[in-house]
């Protein structure tokens, strides 16, 4: 979802300044600007913008209500990408994630449901996409699936084993 936006945003950021644009700036553009920014900026970001107002209210929805579902979303969709899978004192699985615990067959729900809402926006400005749609400018290493990060198994240094061996 944060490369769709992220895809609508460049093209915004471009056609605003009247650029033509190549494969390699827009990709410049999304890596070394766009990723830095928070995903709740760029929710709201893309409903700022006039032409994602306009197609948000055509295909039938208010964008403070479209505001509303991205920040629903957002926060559900932190809870299992950063909360933790625990099990309580009574053998529940439940989702702890900032101080809070959560059921997670609710939540499970809860996000599915705002997904297909958040899918619903995405499809309503999907004619903003670029013609670069779909090249993500991961600069990062392992950010390329045909090039992911190797584990590498961690030994103690020599050292380590000599103490623990006396």
């Amino acid at each position: 979802m944060e490369f769709e936006i992220d895809d609508i945003l460049a093209g915004a950021h471009f056609r605003k300044n009247g650029e033509a644009f190549s494969e390699q700036s827009y990709l410049d553009y999304v890596g070394g600007h766009l990723q830095g920014n928070s995903l709740s900026r760029k929710c709201n970001d893309l409903l700022e913008l006039s032409e994602a107002e306009v197609l948000i209210e055509a295909a039938g929805m208010r964008r403070e209500d479209a505001a509303k579902t991205m920040s629903a979303w957002r926060a559900s969709r932190n809870r299992f990408a950063h909360g933790l899978l625990v099990i309580n004192s009574s053998s529940d699985k439940v989702l702890y994630h900032k101080g809070c615990c959560y059921d997670v067959g609710s939540h499970v729900d809860e996000f599915f449901d705002l997904n297909a809402k958040v899918l619903g926006i995405m499809g309503a400005v999907s004619s903003l996409h670029t013609e670069h749609w779909g090249k993500p400018a991961l600069r990062e290493e392992g950010g390329d699936p045909d090039h992911p990060v190797v584990a590498r198994a961690v030994r103690p240094a020599s050292s380590d084993l000599k103490n623990a061996e006396a």
